[in-house]
């Protein structure tokens, strides 16, 4: 029989998760959504992201994007949808998703008690 100590154990590394792999044409994909949505264009924004995601429908970064996206043009339920699709695909910032959320939940108190 071996015990271990708890307080001497050391802790089990976390498996570092690295970035997906996408093509450069994905990548150029990518960055045209990412001017667009700076320019505030945000259906051209949509366009490059949603190629992104059809060819990597598990690449998180791009379902925070389209979060994003979503979220500008008022569209809060496929906003949603897709910033669980990041949380679930691992991003490399959860809290700012998490925030997200949070924000989203809060516009929805906010509407209801307009309606009401």
């Amino acid at each position: 029989l071996h015990l271990r100590n708890p307080i001497n154990a050391t802790q089990k590394k976390r498996d570092v998760i690295s970035p997906m792999k996408v093509d450069d044409w994905t990548y150029i994909q990518m960055e045209k959504g990412l001017l667009a949505f700076y320019d505030k264009d945000y259906k051209n924004a949509l366009y490059h992201y949603s190629i992104v995601a059809k060819k990597y429908p598990l690449f998180g970064l791009i379902h925070l994007r389209l979060g994003n996206v979503y979220y500008q043009l008022k569209d809060y339920g496929a906003a949603e949808r897709h910033w669980k699709k990041a949380l679930r695909y691992n991003v490399d910032d959860p809290e700012e998703i998490v925030y997200f959320l949070k924000k989203l939940e809060a516009k929805a108190l906010e509407i209801e008690e307009y309606k009401e």
